[in-house]
């Protein structure tokens, strides 16, 4: 997984690269380099001159294009990144292939500086005349990897690395061998250069494939971070500095000139804008698919699993948040035929209930955990029927679990203590049953949920091992058990970020409260301090101030 993981993070470098030049630059060098290419297959060789003149002119429009593409080159690698606090040197070659902890990363990184430096190899051997063509294109290659490499060591915005070296001087060999087996696939007849000719242009059409693809992933990656920072939730941040955290005979008020800062305990916290929240939710609407009722309010079904997915990017690190359905709020309420009664204190899964049984429940549960949760902001939400555990826990081979407590009442194979492979539906009875005849028996559904998404990422993550794409597969099959607002680019970002993060058990928080015997239903309320510093924890980053700690 470690593989993967590493994968994923340089797929997300190179983009990042990419993204840091602005689209202008492409749009421009794409442009020159185009009038180059017409200029020298149809501008002229129609001309009427001399042929030697005409070499001359096509020349220089391969002089052209090497310049542009030097400027691509340098501009990625050199004149976009951030100086950093000391240069830095890596000197044995091929340190990280023989690490199995960086192999992943190490192999993307090492075949994309190959591929990057091709076209130098194939333009200067395009260029060069007489023998040693080949040399001069690998020459030419190693030479721009080294002030390449020896710029960002002097400038210290990148690490003098010889594995770097390595692959850039190898792609500039290939794009020079690239070329003369094009002339000669095409110099004659034969059977030979017949089968040369289909082997080249299969190979440049899987290259021209695989730019496609990455150029596509680029796209979507970036379209989609844009479009996932907007915040879903109609809720006003409410947070505000409190002094009940503050040490004795400490006074926090003193340092309120920021208003974007929170005080507590006598420190600064500055929202962090480096997040990206999800709200997840099981929904239990007695029926296979999430259906749409619309004339109907209050029968939508219920919320019965909310959790809160948090993705730090900064630190590449996840946090998920359990809440209990029955967390007594302030929610949108609705008599039957719809009409808004304003808000009112009521079970959090009850929201859901009130909408069309899709995006307008939906958003009254962002809504509502947004609220409890003091305004933070929910940038997308997904809502899964518990039917669909089914499938997406088979889809990863079964989930490994020790039964926390006797279920044998349901499924005789679900006995205290006993370890066992969850297997179709008896996931869903893991996840879903409860005994109502028993006092807060919510909590121990919720225990119960904890343990099992701690053992479904850990088998999930060795199923994406083997097919990469598991999760465009489950994508396409829930579509009739799934309500959700990512679309497909939001989507490609969000794993990517998912796949290179890292997420213990320690990640996996449930929101404290106190239960209570209501009239009818159990009723949870939270501990509203407890709420307020996991707020600041999770969300929320320490600042140092003048006058402050």
């Amino acid at each position: 997984m470690k593989i993967l993981s590493d994968f994923s993070k340089a797929l997300e470098t190179m983009s990042s690269e990419i993204e840091a030049v602005p689209a202008v630059f492409y749009a421009a060098a794409g442009g020159i380099a185009a009038v180059f290419i017409i200029l020298y297959f149809l501008v002229f060789p129609k001309m009427k001159m001399e042929e030697q003149k005409k070499t001359v002119y096509q020349r220089y429009c391969i002089n052209g294009l090497f310049i542009v593409y030097l400027a691509g080159i340098l501009t990625v690698t050199l004149f976009t990144r951030e100086v950093q606090n000391e240069a830095r040197v890596q000197l044995i070659l091929l340190n990280d292939l023989w690490e199995a902890d960086h192999l992943g990363k190490a192999a993307v990184r090492d075949i994309l500086n190959l591929v990057l430096f091709i076209p130098a190899g194939f333009l200067v051997c395009w260029h060069s005349q007489g023998k040693w063509r080949a040399a001069k294109g690998t020459i030419a290659a190693f030479l721009i990897s080294l002030g390449i490499e020896s710029a960002q060591f002097l400038g210290k915005t990148g690490t003098f690395d010889v594995d770097d070296i390595l692959f850039n001087m190898l792609g500039g060999a290939a794009g020079a061998f690239i070329l003369l087996a094009f002339k000669h696939a095409f110099g004659g007849k034969s059977a030979a250069r017949y089968c040369l000719r289909g082997v080249l242009v299969l190979s440049s059409a899987s290259v021209f494939c695989i730019m496609g693809i990455l150029g596509t992933y680029h796209f979507l990656r970036v379209s989609g971070a844009e479009a996932v920072k907007d915040n879903v939730s109609t809720v006003e941040n409410r947070m505000v500095s409190r002094q009940d955290g503050t040490a004795e005979g400490e006074d926090n008020t003193m340092y309120s000139y920021d208003p974007d800062l929170i005080w507590y305990g006598g420190r600064a916290y500055r929202y962090n804008e480096n997040l990206t929240t999800i709200l997840i939710m099981g929904i239990d609407q007695r029926s296979e698919v999430i259906e749409k009722r619309e004339g109907i309010s209050g029968e939508s079904g219920q919320a019965d699993t909310i959790f809160l997915l948090v993705l730090n990017h900064e630190k590449g690190k996840m946090k998920i948040i359990g809440i209990s359905r029955d967390t007594m709020t302030d929610i949108k309420t609705f008599d039957y035929k719809g009409n808004y009664l304003g808000e009112s204190i009521n079970h959090l899964g009850l929201a859901y209930a009130f909408g069309d049984g899709k995006e307008k429940s939906c958003q009254y549960m962002v809504d509502a955990v947004s609220n409890l949760f003091y305004g933070i902001p929910v940038n997308a939400y997904v809502a899964l029927n518990m039917e669909a555990v089914i499938g997406i826990n088979d889809a990863v081979g079964g989930v490994t679990v020790t039964v926390p407590e006797d279920l044998s009442k349901t499924d005789k194979e679900l006995k205290k203590g006993v370890t066992v492979t969850l297997m179709g539906r008896q996931a869903l009875t893991f996840m879903k049953w409860r005994d109502t005849g028993i006092d807060y028996s919510n909590n121990l559904r919720m225990a119960r949920q904890k343990l099992y998404i701690i053992s479904f990422l850990k088998q999930a993550l060795k199923a994406v091992k083997d097919d990469m794409a598991l999760p465009l597969t489950l994508y396409q099959n829930l579509t009739d058990e799934m309500v959700t607002d990512i679309t497909p680019d939001e989507a490609v970002y969000l794993s990517t970020q998912i796949l290179s993060m890292s997420l213990d058990e320690s990640g996996i928080m449930m929101l404290k409260g106190d239960s209570a015997r209501g009239s009818v239903y159990d009723e949870v309320y939270v501990d509203d301090k407890a709420l307020y510093e996991l707020i600041l924890n999770i969300f929320y980053t320490e600042v140092k101030t003048e006058g402050g700690q």
